[in-house]
């Protein structure tokens, strides 16, 4: 993980007033310092030593949940960490094997950390965590970060140069693309639409539905990397998670993802120069649905006359064409959930790899819940059919599920009881992922605006000019008012708001 940047994001969500969202980032941050610290002191131990601590995690894993009996250490929950170290003396370990104290990491309790940030992110109040609060979990873990050696206290200045001495932004070398040279800004554009791309829709921007043009601009995060690496491994038959939910504090990022896994399994011909060290797992039956765009009253009716009701229907259309839905015809008519041996069934019978995409899977669930179905709902058929699936997909051979349940945080407002409770539902089985994280934002909306950014020894002199020209206005000031920072504020989150609906997928609301 990149701490430094984790912190920064957790310093803006406080700065803007998101106290909920910083305390859901900080107890992420500090799930991977438990993590971090831990494989350190492990690699450290003798052979023996080591088997002790396995048998220590398997005796916790027992009395856990499935994550805690499949994965031990890391499987155990957030307070489950924090016991298992204080039970065992991991920090008095660590302090004897690496001859130096970690005081405040041994003196720091996580429950109380712990409670607010699973109220922050399963609770209905918007005030759970307060200012001042959010202000003692951050400084928290900035002291941990440091006195473990995570993160460095000082960070190397660039040179500020005389702003007068500056040179153009064309003068630097910096190209736009294209579409941003042509004047082509209007937000569908910059709008990610899986949708679109899985029906080769001509209406959908080259920049997503070209699978060559698509890589090219777009920035590959590690996470990116990472997921598409670990995905098409599992596909090719290799060991690893097989449903994974891509989750962010902010939109975006997750459909873009979702594109991503699309073009390196469909149209893996056209980039295989562009991206040649992943996996290849050759032909692949491929299923993607962008939820909130398949109507649960109207469903849809294919190319080829067919008419499909159900999203359990629609995938199994896109991986078998019409001998796929032939499996689940009768479930799909009838508006009732196929149970996992069918689902298991209809993934044997393509005989190549499955990928199943599923792009904010909450709205569609939600809709579904108005649509009676007998003395039941479709909304919750629907749930029914999604425990299923991820148990399938799970225990398939070369099968995987990567899906988002929402766009952002805001859109699951006012449905935080079925947000949880599909959250629950499929969280035995599956792994949470960040396509995007920190600083790599910045990368992101880089790639995507440039085709060049230039001299990049200009670029820094640019950005430390500004940041100098703004710190010598506000001493000149005598600093801000409380009036001036409320309007630099307002001014911000404005300029955030229309960001985020211009680039979606960027995630540049983060900035």
């Amino acid at each position: 993980m990149d701490y430094q940047a984790k912190l920064r994001d957790a310093r803006s969500l406080i700065d803007r007033g998101q106290y909920n969202l910083a305390v859901v980032v900080l107890g992420n941050i500090l799930e991977n310092i438990y993590l971090d610290f831990y494989e350190g002191v492990k690699q450290n131990l003798s052979l023996a030593q080591q088997q002790l601590l396995l048998q220590r995690e398997q005796e916790y894993g027992r009395t856990g949940d499935r994550a805690a009996r499949e994965k031990g250490f890391a499987g155990l929950s957030l307070g489950g960490k924090g016991k298992f170290f204080y039970e065992n003396k991991v920090i008095e370990e660590a302090e004897r094997l690496f001859n130096r104290s970690f005081p405040h990491f041994k003196a720091f309790d996580p429950r109380l950390f712990r409670d607010f940030r699973n109220e922050a992110t399963h609770g209905r109040d918007d005030q759970i965590v307060d200012e001042d609060e959010a202000n003692l979990f951050y400084s928290q873990m900035r002291v941990l970060l440091l006195e473990i050696g995570l993160i460095q206290k000082a960070e190397p200045k660039v040179e500020a140069v005389a702003t007068g001495g500056l040179r153009s932004w064309k003068e630097n070398g910096v190209i736009p693309h294209d579409d941003i040279l042509g004047g082509n800004l209007q937000m569908d554009t910059y709008a990610a639409d899986l949708w679109g791309v899985a029906r080769a829709d001509q209406h959908t921007p080259a920049v997503y539905r070209e699978a060559d043009q698509f890589f090219r601009q777009t920035y590959l995060t590690n996470s990116l990397r990472a997921l598409l690496n670990d995905v098409l491994k599992v596909l090719n038959g290799g060991a690893g998670d097989r449903v994974l939910q891509l989750r962010t504090p902010f939109g975006g990022g997750k459909t873009h993802t979702l594109i991503g896994l699309y073009h390196v399994t469909k149209n893996r011909a056209k980039i295989v120069d562009l991206l040649p060290d992943l996996p290849d797992p050759g032909e692949c039956a491929v299923a993607a649905v962008q939820c909130e765009k398949f109507g649960v009253r109207e469903g849809r009716v294919t190319d080829d006359g067919l008419q499909i009701h159900t999203l359990w229907g629609e995938i199994a259309y896109q991986l078998g064409g019409a001998q796929g839905y032939a499996v689940l015809r009768n479930y799909d008519r009838n508006l009732t959930a196929p149970g996992g041996e069918t689902l298991t069934q209809l993934l044997r019978g393509l005989r190549k790899p499955a990928l199943i995409l599923l792009d904010e899977v909450l709205n569609h669930v939600e809709a579904a819940q108005t649509v009676t179905v007998g003395e039941s709902t479709l909304g919750r058929q629907l749930m029914i059919f999604l425990k299923s699936l991820t148990e399938a997909v799970s225990g398939s051979r070369n099968a995987a599920l990567v899906y988002s349940l929402q766009a952002s945080v805001r859109e699951g407002l006012g449905a935080e009881s079925l947000l949880t409770t599909l959250d629950h539902l499929v969280s035995r089985v599956d792994a949470k992922r960040e396509p995007v994280s920190g600083a790599e934002v910045m990368r992101v909306v880089q790639r995507r605006l440039f085709k060049s950014l230039g001299d990049e020894t200009a670029v820094r002199q640019v950005a430390s000019a500004y940041a100098e020209s703004f710190r010598k206005a506000r001493q000149s000031a005598g600093g801000l008012s409380h009036d001036d920072q409320h309007q630099i504020a307002q001014m911000l989150n404005a300029l955030l708001s229309v960001c985020s609906k211009a680039t979606r997928f960027t995630q540049i609301c983060s900035i």
